[in-house]
């Protein structure tokens, strides 16, 4: 099944690092979720997607992943308390799409300010890369 990511995994040095898959860029392209929103959480410096009747949370669909890849994507998310869920998207086409994404179960984060990617990305996503290098 293909997978929605939004937030730190949107960061592609750490996807490749993470899922362990050099040619994954090969495998993305942009999708939405209406009625849900990324905000960083609460007291950390990580995203969740969470609903949200008027927000569009922004992410990329990964298709065609093997298992090893996939594995290794979970094992990231589980660190964070996600869980890969079925969820539906619009792809690129708006076409509506049954994919799976990881959500937190209910009431383990709550959702502060809207997530900045690119601050996210100038600030940690060097060093999270590096640590998911020796994590993984």
């Amino acid at each position: 099944m293909d997978i929605f990511l939004f937030g730190t995994l949107l960061h592609i040095p750490l996807l490749k690092e993470v899922s362990g898959d050099s040619m994954v860029t090969d495998k993305i392209s942009w999708a939405i979720r209406p009625g849900y929103r990324v905000s960083r959480v609460t007291g950390q410096v990580f995203p969740m997607m969470h609903e949200d009747p008027d927000g569009v949370a922004e992410g990329i669909l990964v298709k065609g992943l093997d298992e090893e890849a996939v594995a290794r994507l979970d094992y990231y998310e589980t660190a964070f308390g996600y869980e890969r869920v079925v969820f539906a998207v619009l792809d690129e086409n708006q076409m509506s799409r049954e994919v799976t994404a990881y959500m937190p179960p209910e009431g383990r984060w709550i959702p502060s300010r809207p997530w900045d990617r690119e601050h996210w990305i100038a600030t940690y996503g060097e060093l999270t890369t590096l640590t998911a290098a020796e994590a993984m």
